[in-house]
């Protein structure tokens, strides 16, 4: 469905008639949406695009296939939450928390993820093209977890495969 502003190309939003650019009033659509997620709403394959959640805190999200393209979660937290196939292309993920999450194919290329944890969280087969994975402290983890069987290590821009599991 086509955001109802006149002249409008964009996908309205869920819980919406508008697109992000044209919801008059973001702060109460921000309301909306965080109640429906904390209630468990299913929002699989929901139109989420340029959405502005900074600072939240969510557990078992259902967002698998959604377009949450060049949405920004900065300083969010998920928890056991499942973004399987998601478009997070360009998303603004800095200081985000994955905890026990599935990102299995998701999109994130030219997401970024600077300083965000990812742990024990699922990327297999995730797009990481182009994402910036750093992380200023050297040494220190950026997301531990196990992708296809082994064990994986995201430090800054580089994978390190290991036989035994990241502490």
């Amino acid at each position: 469905m086509e955001c109802n502003f006149a002249g409008c190309k964009e996908k309205a939003l869920a819980l919406t008639d508008f697109c992000w650019d044209h919801i008059s009033d973001k702060d109460r659509y921000r309301e909306h949406l965080i109640q429906a997620l904390k209630q468990g709403k299913d929002l699989s394959g929901a139109p989420l695009k340029k959405i502005s959640l900074k600072n939240i805190h969510i557990e078992k999200a259902r967002l698998a296939n959604a377009d949450l393209s060049q949405a920004d979660f900065t300083g969010s937290y998920f928890f056991d939450s499942s973004l399987e196939g998601a478009d997070l292309i360009g998303a603004q993920l800095t200081h985000t928390d994955f905890a026990h999450c599935s990102l299995k194919g998701a999109d994130l290329t030219k997401a970024d993820l600077s300083n965000a944890r990812l742990w024990n969280s699922d990327l297999t087969c995730a797009n990481l093209t182009e994402a910036n994975l750093s992380w200023p402290i050297s040494g220190t983890p950026a997301f531990t977890g196990q992708s296809s069987g082994m064990p994986i290590c995201i430090r800054g821009n580089r994978w390190a495969r290991s036989t035994s599991p990241q502490t």
